[in-house]
């Protein structure tokens, strides 16, 4: 079970990096449609920075984190335990 808790900890903080990942490469793009066009016409104004989401904008990712960051202390714990109750 110990086993399981760790891996289930590491792909669930992995989904939550990749979703993360992928929301910051959109805000990346959206803000190169954003500046082009108007790079290239001279006219308007666009920001001068994109807008990078942050870790707990999006519910989803901060869910996933902490939930794997739980799942893999439960494993830690379990490990433990079974290491002292050997000794």
């Amino acid at each position: 079970m110990d086993r399981v808790s760790l891996f289930a900890g590491i792909g669930l903080i992995s989904v939550s990096a990749t979703l993360f990942t992928m929301e910051r490469f959109i805000a990346a793009f959206l803000y190169a449609g954003e500046s082009v066009p108007v790079k290239l016409s001279g006219s308007g104004s666009f920001p001068s920075e994109p807008a990078m989401p942050g870790l707990f904008d999006n519910i989803l990712v901060g869910w996933l984190f902490i939930l794997g960051l739980v799942f893999i202390l439960f494993s830690l714990r379990g490990y433990l335990y079974n290491d002292l109750k050997r000794h």
